[in-house]
C-alpha cells in the first residue's frame, strides 16, 4: 500500500510517525471530498437547505459514532437561529419522530445508510 492508497477503516498504523499519519489523513480527506463531489447533486442540496430553512424545527437523527457530528450540526443550527433537536437515546429519537409533524425537517446521519433507528422512525409514520 502506498501513501496515496489509504484504508478508510484503518488510515494509519501504530508505528507510523507524525509525517506519515498527516499525509495519510490528507489523502483520506481529499478522497472523501472527491467522492462527495461525484455524487452531490447541487439542486438536491439546495432543496434540503430550503427544507431546513423553512422548518419550524429541525430534528437530527443518528446513533453510535455519528452522534458527535450530529451534535455539532445541532449546535451550528441553533447558533444560526434554527430550533433543533438532537437526542442521544434511541427511544427518545423514536418518540421525537412520533411527535413530529409537517413543520419538522428530519436530518438523518448515517455512515452506511443502513440503520435500525431509521427503519423504526419510518415505521412510526413520521411525515415525509
Amino acid at each position: 500500500m502506498t501513501d496515496e492508497d489509504v484504508d478508510f477503516d484503518f488510515p494509519f498504523d501504530a508505528g507510523w510517525g507524525p509525517e506519515r499519519v498527516t499525509r495519510s489523513m490528507k489523502s483520506l480527506y481529499a478522497e472523501a471530498i472527491e467522492e462527495i463531489l461525484e455524487v452531490l447533486n447541487p439542486r438536491e442540496l439546495a432543496r434540503a437547505a430550503d427544507l431546513v430553512r423553512g422548518a419550524e424545527v429541525v430534528d437530527v437523527y443518528t446513533q453510535s459514532h455519528n452522534l458527535y457530528p450530529a451534535q455539532m450540526l445541532c449546535d451550528r443550527l441553533l447558533s444560526a437561529g434554527r430550533p433543533t433537536t438532537c437526542h442521544e437515546g434511541f427511544e427518545r429519537q423514536v418518540r421525537n419522530a412520533l411527535l413530529s409533524d409537517a413543520g419538522h425537517a428530519a436530518v438523518m446521519i448515517s455512515y452506511s445508510g443502513v440503520s435500525e433507528l431509521f427503519d423504526k422512525i419510518y415505521a412510526s409514520g413520521m411525515p415525509s
